[in-house]
Parts: structure tokens; sequence; C-alpha cells
């Protein structure tokens, strides 16, 4: 089986998020029962019926937000498998962005170029020295 997409990944953390939110406000309304059934009816054993109901509802919503199935074994659940694999969480060095932009024919060029031109505009009259950047002193 292909690994999940980023689409795919997303739909599903999306489903599970979704379906546990909709379990937790059953368990809400389990709770709002439980307590008419004590304050209005003095009803103990149907007060105790929603209160057991609230906590199977509180149970799933756990379960669904948390979830691990195939293809998501392997990580725990796709919220730990998006972060992952979409996050972008590797390092982001010159030499990554040096490769992107060779990997796609330099595609963004423009809009970078354009992006470091107005920094340069930006900071043409500011006072500036980085040492790495200052001549060489010349030895005899």
């Amino acid at each position: 089986m292909a690994d999940p997409t980023q689409a795919q990944t997303l739909a599903d953390i999306k489903t599970a998020y979704y379906t546990s939110r909709f379990k937790a406000e059953d368990a809400n309304g389990d709770i709002i029962d439980a307590e008419a059934d004590l304050d209005y009816f003095g009803d103990q054993k149907n007060c105790l019926l929603h209160i057991f109901d609230a906590l199977k509802h509180l149970k799933d919503s756990c379960l669904y937000a948390t979830y691990v199935y195939d293809p998501y074994w392997d990580y725990r659940g796709p919220v730990p498998y998006y972060l992952e694999k979409f996050s972008g969480g590797e390092e982001l060095t010159w030499q990554a962005i040096c490769e992107a932009w060779a990997a796609n024919d330099f595609e963004g060029r423009t809009a970078t170029i354009a992006f470091i031109d107005r920094m340069r505009q930006l900071i043409w009259n500011e006072p500036f020295f980085v040492e790495w950047a200052a001549q060489p002193e010349l030895e005899y």
C-alpha cells in the first residue's frame, strides 16, 4: 500500500477530529440530561445512566482523536505521521534552498530576487558591519 498523501492524511485528521468533537458534544448532552434527571425529577437511576452514557461518549471522543490504524500504525496515528512527513520539520539550510531551486529549474527566482532587492533597499542607508563580510586586511 502506498504512503498516504498530504491531502489524504489531512482529510483523515479532520474526519477523526470532527467525529471526536461530535462525540464530546454527545457527552455534554448526556451531562445536561443527567443534571435534569437529578435536579428536576429526582431520578437517580436515569441520572446515573446518563452519566454512564456521557463517559462512553467521552471515551469514544478520545479514541477517535488518537486512533491508530493502517497506514499510520508505525507513526502512532495520522497526526504524528502528518507532522513528520509534511510539516517541514527538517532544518532549512542554504544548501537545501539552492538544491530546491536547481531541482525546479529556478522556479520562484523572480519573487526571490525581488525580495532580496527590496531588503537591500531597506538597509541601503543604515549602518552595516558584519565581520565576515569585511574586506580582509592584507598582510605583507
